[in-house]
């Protein structure tokens, strides 16, 4: 390498930091929110709607710095004067971008078809991974399920900052600083910036003659710190506040423009954040190497085409794929080839080596291990015992049950169903519904569990074992924090409504967060016919809400 090759990577990061410099110094991505005049000729609609999409928030930190008076714009605008769901739950998996997809779309990631940041596709025998800056928007092409923006399609939509956006009419990535910010480590002007878009939003309204029915305003920079810093560390503590004050900036600026009477404010996360001890460790890929004779693949899989890549995956017997260091899914090879899926008999036979030693539970940091049988059908192993779940389909409606296989009662305890009362029906081997599991079970360890484990594998995208980290684990790389599994730390988060519409004081026992979307199409009161509209896995929350 020569003295002018060696000096380019230099002028490089020179430039950058010039453009990032002149970027702080010059306030050109900042817009003042001049208020819309009432002669102005802008059609503003009946109801709109601003959600605020909060990525990867601790439930444990989120509630302590409410307690402590920390989140005033939340505690404001959603607690004292909105609607809280009690519970809610994200989607399994519970990582980033199977859960942004859900939050558009109403369906759970195993019905959408993106099950997790990366996914290996057996039929082009390559990953889908959405973990790079070259590649994270990918996402947007490579499912086919509506979305709100597309049911909106009539309307004007708008997002700010978020990957996941097909069919929105409008986004403003702010693509310059933002990814100048993310670069120099600067997670808060990225989460800041968010709030401060009114004004733009504002100034494209005037241009298109009409204000936006529904505003997407993504914040990244919480889940980014807590990967880096864990979820008890005071960054995280820090980037929350910077996030309850963008919300506050932002809804100041919609009263500004005089909206906020006709405007549904929702606030949400996809999944927590589960801070990682130095002692809860575990390199799960190599306690299965040593344990089975499964060769497994865990690098990107090579090969410009589907020959060579099926050349290269030729030596693997099954390829492991990282959920955020809190899951690891397994992708077992089938007797014809990597296009062909194993048999249930097949997967078993792979995983016998792991339990030959009665009573000993094989794999540190792991709390439960899950096996589609067939379509409807699942095993689950865990240290207290194992059990079957159904699902079955009743004059169209579904029904789900577990059935313990062994010691009913131990599992029963581990799985926090054991606090039987006059109202809950003993659950093991009981038909339930949908929306009676998420009640009985929302407050438990792993809530929702049963429902969401069945409704995963209907994709063709799952795989053929799930390895789920136990509370506080993780499963693989240095991380400090992460997310991913079952656990209710994993899958719970915050929802909230405020605004028009919304009656003050109101609560939501149990919710899941596939049940924004048609809560918010509820709202807008935008779907004319709603025997046209695509059947989601959420219901709408909106006669809790409405006073």
């Amino acid at each position: 390498m020569n003295a002018e090759q060696r000096w380019r990577p230099a002028k490089l990061c020179i430039h950058l930091a010039v453009i990032y410099c002149l970027l702080l110094t010059s306030g050109c991505a900042e817009f003042v929110p001049t208020p819309i005049g009432a002669n102005e000729q802008i059609g503003i609609p009946t109801r709109a709607a601003v959600v605020f999409f909060v990525d990867g928030v601790d439930p444990l930190t989120w509630e302590r710095l409410l307690s402590e008076g920390r989140l005033p714009s939340v505690q404001r605008i959603f607690i004292e004067n909105g609607c809280q769901a009690k519970h809610a739950v994200g989607s399994i998996h519970s990582v980033t971008y199977a859960n942004s997809v859900s939050l558009i779309t109403g369906l759970f990631p195993g019905h959408h078809g993106i099950l997790g940041n990366p996914w290996f596709d057996r039929q082009e025998l390559c990953l889908h991974d959405y973990r790079s800056p070259l590649t994270f928007r990918r996402v947007n092409n490579d499912f086919t399920a509506p979305t709100i923006f597309d049911t909106l399609e009539d309307g004007l939509t708008v997002s700010v900052q978020a990957h996941t956006r097909r069919g929105v009419s409008i986004a403003y990535d702010n693509k310059i600083a933002a990814g100048l910010d993310w670069c120099f480590g600067e997670f808060s002007r990225v989460d800041a910036r968010v709030g401060r878009s009114v004004g733009r939003i504002a100034r494209r309204a005037r241009r298109e003659g009409r204000w936006p029915e529904i505003i997407w305003c993504y914040f990244p920079g919480v889940d980014e710190i807590g990967h880096r810093y864990g979820s008890e560390s005071r960054q995280y503590e820090e980037e929350l506040l910077v996030v309850d004050n963008a919300i506050g900036t932002f809804i100041a600026d919609l009263e500004e423009q005089k909206l906020a009477n006709r405007t549904c404010l929702a606030l949400v996360s996809d999944h927590g954040h589960v801070p990682f001890a130095s002692n809860r460790r575990a390199d799960l890929i190599s306690q299965l190497q040593n344990v089975t004779e499964l060769r497994i693949c865990t690098s990107e899989i090579s090969g410009r085409t589907q020959q060579h890549r099926e050349r290269a995956l030729g030596r693997y017997d099954a390829i492991a794929l990282d959920g955020s260091s809190r899951h690891l899914t397994l992708f077992l090879r089938g007797k014809s080839g990597w296009r062909e899926r194993p048999s249930y008999e097949e997967v078993m036979n792979s995983l016998t080596p792991l339990f030959s030693d009665a009573g000993e539970w094989p794999l540190q940091g792991v709390c439960l291990i899950a096996t589609p049988v067939c379509q409807g059908k699942v095993d689950i192993v865990t240290p207290a015992g194992a059990a079957t779940i159904e699902r079955q389909v009743i004059n169209g409606e579904k029904l789900y049950r577990i059935t313990p296989s062994d010691d009913c009662a131990r599992l029963m305890l581990y799985l926090g169903y054991e606090n039987q009362t006059d109202t809950q029906p003993v659950l093991p081997g009981k038909w339930l519904h949908s929306r009676e599991w998420l009640r009985f079970t929302a407050a438990t360890p792993y809530p929702d569990l049963v429902v969401q484990l069945i409704e995963l594998f209907d994709s063709p995208n799952a795989g053929e074992v799930v390895f789920f980290a136990d509370a506080g684990w993780s499963l693989r790389g240095n991380y400090n924090g992460g997310h991913g599994s079952i656990c209710a730390r994993d899958l719970t988060v915050p929802l909230y409504f405020a605004g028009a519409g919304i009656e003050e004081g109101s609560a939501i026992p149990a919710a899941r967060t596939v049940d924004l979307v048609p809560t918010l199409l509820d709202i807008l009161h935008n779907v004319k016919d709603k025997r046209t509209m695509q059947p989601t896995d959420g219901v709408s929350l909106l006669p809790t809400l409405a006073p």
